[in-house]
């Protein structure tokens, strides 16, 4: 059947070859719906491990579980379906919006395409474009700001419209007007989905109920939104930036 979403991590550790661990003994278990963020400084692990639980990385020790089954059980297809990582580095390619959009896949029903150009903010950057949706992207999405490269990576992943959403800074490049434009569009799109999100932004764990804060590689708090965004609020003079 199709993935329901609920992921389950024990004694997860991940390390680089002839590097240090980047991930130790992780443990933790997200329900299916759960809206989730990972928070920590640059390096603290936040990328690896959104990358694991996408099947992105093999498990190198420790157990990933996936509605009670080891990640491994599963195939790639399965994975792909039901789980989409929408990562910093996605690749674009020299074609056209809409193809960077689709990447080969069957046109999805008219709704959910609406809804996920819509709630990625891609509609609002070409809407007054002459070219709309057929625009070039150029090389490596060269001819887009980096505000609409994240739009249209983040509407590549809605369109798939998978059970499990994987976010790894997906507002980092835009301004704050375009950034209000997608949380809005995400807690739309979030409704009955599991979602983890990586974030720097404080904005963003608006679309959260939880918080994983991560330094060095470990959990250093798994708490309510309420007492962390208090808890940086507290110890940080910033509203912008939560490490």
């Amino acid at each position: 059947g199709r993935i329901s979403g609920r992921i389950a991590l024990q004694g997860l550790t991940h390390g680089w070859d002839g590097g240090a661990t980047c991930l130790g003994g992780i443990g933790l278990t997200i329900e299916p719906g759960e809206r989730v963020a990972l928070i920590g400084r640059s390096g603290s692990g936040k990328s690896t491990l959104l990358q694991l639980i996408a099947g992105l990385l093999p498990v190198q020790a420790g157990r990933l579980t996936v509605d009670g089954h080891a990640i491994s059980r599963y195939s790639a297809a399965q994975l792909r379906d039901g789980i989409v990582y929408a990562g910093q580095d996605a690749a674009l390619f020299d074609s056209t919006i809409w193809d960077n959009i689709l990447l080969g896949r069957p046109e999805p029903e008219a709704e959910l395409v609406e809804a996920a150009l819509r709630d990625s903010g891609l509609a609002a950057h070409v809407e007054h474009s002459i070219e709309g949706f057929m625009r070039k992207v150029g090389p490596r999405g060269s001819r887009l700001s980096g505000g609409q490269r994240q739009s249209l990576i983040l509407a590549r992943a809605l369109i798939r419209d998978p059970r499990v959403l994987l976010l790894d800074e997906p507002t980092a490049a835009m301004d704050i007007a375009s950034e209000q434009v997608v949380i809005n569009g995400l807690a739309r799109a979030a409704k009955g989905r599991t979602m983890v999100v990586a974030t720097h932004r404080l904005a963003l764990l608006d679309l959260v109920d939880r918080v994983i804060w991560l330094e060095e590689g470990r959990i250093v708090a798994d708490r309510p939104r309420d007492e962390v965004v208090a808890m940086l609020r507290r110890g940080s003079a910033s509203t912008t930036q939560v490490a």
